[in-house]
Parts: structure tokens; sequence; C-alpha cells
């Protein structure tokens, strides 16, 4: 059933007949305003096993974009089905900390106060390789192609 509704117009006065002073969960469409999209769940979906504690999403270098997650003990990467794959694993997140992460070239860095500054190559995969002389930075960003 359509249900015709009047233009949108919130500047306009509240005796003014048929207009919508407030709009919730609509969007614009060609002739007035319609329903926003239902959220639809993918059949191979999984969520994490555990609380979140840091995500970050990144473009590889070919040009596809990539999810990454972690939880008190691993670190996934989100697969093309929408389930999360362990990429680290034994890790150990101080209580009240999180992960900290940041793409710089091909590297995912990712950082905890506990476990240190870790990097996993996003175009190759394999195992993720420790920054020793780093020590064990709370929080990392990137700015002018530098690591801060």
């Amino acid at each position: 059933m359509d249900v015709p509704f009047g233009p949108w117009e919130p500047d306009r006065g509240e005796t003014s007949p048929g207009r919508i002073f407030d709009g919730t969960s609509i969007i614009p469409q060609a002739e007035g305003w319609g329903p926003m999209a239902s959220l639809v769940v993918s059949g191979g979906a999984s969520a994490l096993p555990d609380v979140p504690r840091g995500i970050c999403t990144l473009t590889s270098n070919d040009g596809n974009w990539e999810v990454f997650a972690g939880t008190g003990t691993d670190i996934y990467k989100m697969a093309v089905d929408y389930s999360f794959v362990s990429v680290d694993t034994g890790r150990s997140v101080t209580s009240g900390d999180d992960w900290s992460m940041a793409k710089f070239g091909s590297k995912l860095l990712y950082t905890n106060t506990t476990d240190g500054l870790l990097a996993y190559d996003v175009e190759a995969g394999g195992a993720a390789v420790a920054i020793s002389t780093a020590n064990d930075p709370r929080q990392i960003f990137v700015v002018a192609n530098q690591v801060v």
C-alpha cells in the first residue's frame, strides 16, 4: 500500500497542510520520500567469537575493501562470505585496553600495551611479525608516510 507523503519542508510553518516536518528512516525518491532499505544478513555471516576490542577497514592494492577486527586474544579478517577468519592468535589485550590498528604500505600494523607492535601483510597473508624496536605503544596512526 502506497502512502502519499507531502514534500519534506521543515522550514515551513506547522499550520501548512500536507507537509512533513520530521522524517525518520526515510530517503528521498524521485517523487517524495520512501522507506529505508531493511537490513539483509548474508547466509555465511558470523559474529566475532568474543567482544570486539578494535576494528580497521582498509583498501588492498587491488582496490578491494578489507575488514580486520580484534578480540582480546585474536585478530580476524572478514572473508567474502562475511565470516571472520583468524589471522593471528595467542595475544593478550590488557583489561581496559584495546587494539589500535593502521595500514602502512602493504602491512596492517596493530598494537596494544601488552603484545607490542605487530605487522600482518594484507597482500601476501602469512604470520604476523613482531616489531620489537617499537616497544609497546598504546595507539598508532599514520601521518605523512610515517607511523606515529
